[in-house]
Order: structure tokens, then sequence, then C-alpha cells
């Protein structure tokens, strides 16, 4: 079993970090869902000895862990806003969905003024910044029906169309 080597929180590079035990082992052997929550009862433990140590209230942290917790884990967010095609009769939202196993980028489309009717995935990334960022470069319409993503340095794109659903 893990232990302790620094018992004291640490500013490494601007970021305040301190060490808990816990067994990453069992971390690996855990389904969808419980290692989510073993991760995030690890991250409190550490998180609550910071602001013991420096005495700031645990309040606004609880309310995060309980918005957290009712969204079941769930990590989506949309990059940028609405793009319209050409005769504004519909709009596409690129999101990206992160969990402990993979990024998922996809795009969401919706008539004007309503919900989404088609939602496409462009792109399967692993859950890094590195992997995953560098694929949300540009979106265009290419005609009223599709779009294509195309990464940041241009090297790759994805298509999604509203007539092909996932």
């Amino acid at each position: 079993m893990p232990t302790i080597a620094k018992d004291k929180a640490r500013n490494l590079l601007g970021v305040l970090t301190t060490q808990v035990v816990g067994d990453p082992g069992r971390y690996l052997t855990l389904k969808n869902g419980e290692r989510e929550r073993l991760a995030l009862d690890w991250l409190l433990l550490g998180a609550h000895a910071l602001f013991t140590e420096y005495k700031w209230s645990i309040n606004p942290l609880d309310a995060a862990v309980a918005q957290v917790i009712a969204a079941n884990f769930s990590n989506v967010w949309v990059w940028k806003k609405s793009v319209f095609n050409l005769t504004r009769t519909m709009s596409v939202d690129i999101a990206v969905e992160l969990d402990d196993q993979q990024a998922k980028i996809f795009a969401v489309f919706k008539i004007t003024g309503s919900e989404k009717i088609v939602v496409s995935t462009l792109c399967v990334k692993p859950p890094s910044e590195f992997a995953y960022v560098p694929c949300l470069g540009e979106v265009v319409w290419l005609d009223d029906d599709t779009i294509q993503l195309t990464s940041r340095s241009g090297a790759e794109t994805w298509q999604a169309s509203r007539s092909l659903p996932v």
C-alpha cells in the first residue's frame, strides 16, 4: 500500500498539491462509474486537507461536488458558439464528452428555434488535452446539411451530416 512521503502541502509551479493514500491497483479493477467516484473521493481527501491547512471555506467545493454528483459524473461541454448554415435554418454545436477512457467530439445539429435533431460523432481521441484539443480547429458548413471540422493544424478533417445519425 502506498504511503505519504510528504505530509505538507506543496506549491508546484503555482499549483497546490498534497498527497493522499490510495490503491491505484484497486482503481484499475473498478467499473465505469465506480472509478469516477473513487477518483472524486481521492480528490476530496486532498482538497479537504488543503482547505483545512489554508483555512479556506469548504462550502464552494462541496457545492461543486454536489453538481458533479447530480450530473452523474457526466463531463460534456460545448466548444465555441453555434455555427449556422447559410440559410440560417440550422445550426451545429461541437461538443466534447470526456471520461477516463476517451474524449468524444461530436456534432449536435439543431433546427433554428428547436431541440437537437441529430447527434453525430466526429472523432474519438484519448482523454488528454494534448490529444483532443488540437482537433478543435475550424467548423464550416459544406452544404445545408453537412459540416466539416478541421484540426488546428489542418492535417485532419471530419465530416458530419444531419441525415446521418449515430
